[in-house]
């Protein structure tokens, strides 16, 4: 049963569009390391996309590889272990960090990674809430963008 973080977004997304079962050994994997609201969204939902292919979810083994990269000489790879939970349509990419509990987003398009430096050494008393107002409060228009005429590229949402 999707709680009410969950359901807000999906009540602004919509339906997942395509969706690829969690396998039960890679949430068990990461049971320890991420929040248990996220692995109940996984169990529930799996791995899917949502408005027209907008904002994913994912498999952060598919990820993991890229991410320690392009973390590689920054002072996040030292702060903490991320883990890719989601991506945009335009490849940025949204990663949790397992000893804190704090986001990053890796932005394709800055070039650069995002995050409230201040709270990163700071763990989050409570990951559940936190990923789910990562869900709950996220729009349509966060992760799109325009073309020249001013209609969003995925004005499909």
């Amino acid at each position: 049963m999707r709680d009410e973080f969950f359901q807000q977004f999906i009540e602004v997304f919509g339906e997942a569009c395509t969706r690829k079962a969690a396998p039960h050994s890679r949430v068990e994997k990461y049971r320890s390391k991420l929040p248990e609201a996220l692995l109940r969204y996984w169990q529930e939902e799996g791995w899917a996309s949502y408005a027209h292919g907008l904002f994913w979810t994912v498999d952060p083994d598919a990820y993991k590889e890229a991410l320690d990269r392009m973390l590689q000489g920054t002072e996040f790879a030292e702060t903490d272990n991320y883990h890719v939970i989601a991506r945009s349509a335009f490849g940025s990419l949204y990663a949790w960090g397992e000893r804190y509990q704090r986001t990053i987003t890796v932005s394709s398009l800055a070039g650069g990674v995002v995050a409230l430096k201040n709270q990163l050494r700071k763990r989050d008393p409570n990951p559940d809430t936190a990923v789910g107002v990562l869900f709950g409060t996220a729009i349509p228009q966060y992760f799109d963008f325009k073309d020249r005429a001013g209609v969003p590229l995925f004005s499909g949402h």
